[in-house]
């Protein structure tokens, strides 16, 4: 699949640590054929539901003028993830490691610029328009094959691409919860609210 650096026994093989005695969810863990949309289909009707997704990017993060990093939360995951004891609560049977989205062109370019040049900001914003497209077109065909995507990874610029494969696959508007993991309080006359929620119409692109 384009823009898809796809997960197989080598890609899982950098980070599952074996040990006698145990079993890991890294070897419990489902993978995909080479035909990905096909093997999709054929995995849902199996018995997966959630398809694992990285984006190893921090370029969103940056062209906001935040601090990057998070391009290392995949691997990070990944490390501690696959290695977990499987067990009761975690059934490996159901979960598809698919891979990563191939973006590291565009963090490679990205470290040539300065969020504090004006010209070089615009260029980095431009860059995560191009990684926009990438984790759409996967996120597309993730749940039009009736699946689940669970993203790790990158940074709150890839909501709005995760939300248009979603709509692209459906081929409907759909609504959005935003769930921030620090929840703002606000006091309201009668009670202290938390905003954490936000729904919102989203027009098919």
């Amino acid at each position: 699949m384009k823009y898809l650096v796809q997960a197989d026994s080598d890609y899982l093989s950098r980070y599952v640590s074996p040990r006698v005695g145990e079993t890991r969810v890294g070897q419990e863990i489902r993978l995909s054929d080479r035909d990905v949309e096909a093997s999709l289909t054929k995995l849902q009707r199996s018995g997966v539901k959630f398809v694992i997704l990285g984006i190893p990017e921090d370029i969103g993060p940056r062209a906001n003028l935040g601090r990057g990093g998070a391009d290392t939360g995949w691997d990070a995951f990944l490390n501690n993830f696959l290695n977990l004891q499987h067990n009761q609560f975690i059934n490996s049977q159901q979960l598809l490691l698919l891979g990563h989205i191939d973006c590291d062109d565009l963090q490679q370019h990205s470290y040539t610029l300065s969020a504090t040049n004006c010209d070089q900001l615009a260029e980095l914003r431009e860059l995560v328009t191009t990684l926009d497209i990438r984790v759409r077109s996967v996120i597309e065909v993730i749940i039009r094959c009736q699946l689940i995507p669970i993203v790790i990874g990158g940074g709150h610029n890839n909501a709005l691409p995760i939300i248009q494969g979603a709509s692209d696959a459906l081929q409907q508007s759909i609504a959005a919860v935003n769930l921030d993991h620090i929840p703002t309080l606000e006091h309201s006359k009668d009670a202290i609210v938390v905003t954490a929620l936000a729904m919102l119409p989203i027009k098919k692109c």
